[in-house]
């Protein structure tokens, strides 16, 4: 896991660069301790594995920030050896990459692998992140779902769209949380096919969100052994989703990462309140964890 100086068990202060407190919780099992406070700090918890994300907050930031303090955890369990290995960007027709480990950030390997080279974030993006043990040899992420080889036809009412989905057996779900507290609305870019993009503010009806046939074709979130699909135009809502293994997709919460197959440029607008809290992973005993935000106890 790697370790925010900024959270000293013997720190204290309320500066702007203050050390945090270290505070121990105990918990009679695993759970998750949710915190909140004015001063937004963003906090990453990402499991050995793939991870798909949204950028945390209003704001375009850089992977450099994003990778800066995560906590890394290995089957739900924290893991100080694990490290992010690597950073993945869908840049419409392929993968952008970023390796934070090495000196110059992947951008050698991105050009030996014919991959685009990435170091900055927009606010309404998603992405991957492949997290391991030193060593780890860099891989490409889980394909967005039309990917597959294999081609399926879903004929839903009059129309019928081709996609290709694809499993995989890589493990792990992104937990992303914010402290921040902005209501409004969330205006997403799309472009016609696929998009990798998070929002901070929840789609609680995915179903009325995506429904217009002329704009979605599909939505897709990673739920860290595979898929949760909706179908815009479905006959039966989930037909598609229970006959492949999929899991119907009714909801998205902040942090999620998800696809979305467009079927035209464009835009989509959510409103809602973005998230204001930050949830923290507890296992089963003692928890040793930094609160980055003085404002959150």
């Amino acid at each position: 896991m790697a370790v925010d100086e900024r959270c000293l068990a013997a720190g204290g202060g309320r500066g702007n660069n203050a050390h945090r407190p270290g505070v121990w919780v105990k918990s009679p099992a695993a759970q998750s301790l949710t915190v909140s406070g004015e001063q937004g700090a963003t906090v990453y918890v990402w499991n050995t594995g793939w991870n798909l994300t949204g950028v945390n907050g209003n704001s375009d930031t850089t992977v450099a920030a994003v990778v800066a303090f995560p906590l890394l955890t290995d089957n739900g369990k924290f893991s100080p050896s694990a490290k992010v290995i690597s950073v993945w960007a869908w840049q419409g027709q392929g993968w952008a990459v970023n390796l934070p480990g090495e000196a110059d950030k992947g951008e050698q390997y991105a050009k030996d692998n014919g991959l685009a080279f990435f170091t900055d974030l927009k606010h309404t993006q998603g992405f991957w992140t492949q997290v391991g043990v030193p060593g780890t040899a860099p891989a490409q992420p889980p394909d967005h779902p039309g990917a597959s080889s294999t081609t399926t036809t879903i004929t839903s009412g009059s129309t019928t769209t081709t996609t290709q989905p694809v499993t995989t057996t890589s493990t792990s779900l992104a937990t992303s949380t914010t402290t921040t507290t902005q209501p409004g609305s969330t205006t997403i870019p799309l472009t016609s096919g696929w998009n990798l993009i998070g929002s901070r503010t929840p789609i609680p009806n995915v179903a009325q969100t995506f429904a217009d046939t002329g704009k979605f074709v599909s939505v897709w979130k990673w739920l860290g052994t595979g898929w949760a699909v909706f179908l815009a135009g479905e006959e039966t809502p989930g037909a598609y989703a229970n006959s492949k293994g999929f899991e119907p997709l009714t909801k998205i919460v902040p942090g999620d990462g998800f696809w979305v197959n467009a079927a035209q440029g464009g835009g989509i607008s959510l409103l809602g309140e973005m998230s204001v809290s930050t949830s923290l992973p507890l296992t089963k005993g003692w928890n040793l964890k930094c609160l980055l935000s003085p404002d959150q106890v």
